[in-house]
């Protein structure tokens, strides 16, 4: 818990029950959901549908993959997935509670693979409850999960010297087969040093009032392409 809020404050968490209004990973989330993407379209009125939709489920999803990453790059360990529940408030998700404290000890690609088996589930069952309110479909979810856990790779990258391209390359591996995720995924990755990661997805920020081109958002290039084209006339 400790090492989570250091990675960042938002991640404050505490071994305790599950709280009224909090959100369950097997359980009927649907007010709660309706209350986040109503809430998400009253923050941001111009914006769309398809921002409203990827803030949503990008939100569901960001705390436990953190605390996946946190656990087994960290702590050669992985919580009880099963037992989550997270706060929600004002058009955030911030905060967690675990039922239970015991953890699962292993070796990396064991942990990995138990991950994609509880989690990929977890979000599964998140992606279905938001295609029934909001038309959420596998395909995009699927991209968004992707490039979340290679961009969670390239945190790892930038934080141990010791994981070099090669160790991100095999990892990136490893996370897309144990969520079942489509490895072409794995060309984002630059292939001239420093390594980078370009998404394929785009959290389309850009529709709100003052949002700006993420970088690694697939639109940065397309805009880097258009400047040095107006240059050169």
């Amino acid at each position: 818990m400790d090492a989570a809020r250091q990675v960042t404050p938002y991640l404050n968490g505490k071994v305790a029950p599950a709280e009224t209004g909090m959100l369950l990973v097997n359980d009927d989330n649907s007010a709660l959901l309706t209350k986040m993407y109503q809430e998400i379209s009253r923050l941001h009125p111009e914006a769309k549908h398809a921002y409203f939709l990827t803030r949503t489920f990008s939100l569901l999803s960001w705390q436990p993959i953190y605390l996946a990453f946190i656990g087994v790059y960290g702590f050669n360990m992985i919580p009880d997935f099963s037992s989550m529940s997270q706060n929600y408030r004002n058009g955030l998700i911030s905060g967690f509670h675990f039922d239970s404290s015991e953890c699962r000890r292993g070796d990396k690609a064991d942990l990995i693979a138990e991950v994609g088996q509880t989690l990929g589930d977890i979000v599964m069952y998140w992606q279905q409850e938001l295609d029934v309110l909001y038309r959420c479909r596998p395909g995009f979810s699927r991209q968004l999960m992707a490039d979340f856990l290679l961009m969670s790779l390239m945190k790892v990258h930038h934080h141990f010297d010791a994981f070099e391209r090669d160790d991100v390359i095999e990892d990136a591996k490893l996370w897309l087969e144990a969520f079942q995720l489509p490895k072409q995924t794995i060309k984002g990755f630059s292939v001239e040093s420093p390594l980078s990661y370009t998404r394929k997805s785009c959290c389309l920020v850009t529709q709100t009032k003052h949002g700006e081109l993420c970088a690694d958002c697939p639109k940065q290039r397309v805009a880097e392409d258009k400047q040095r084209k107006r240059s050169h006339v």
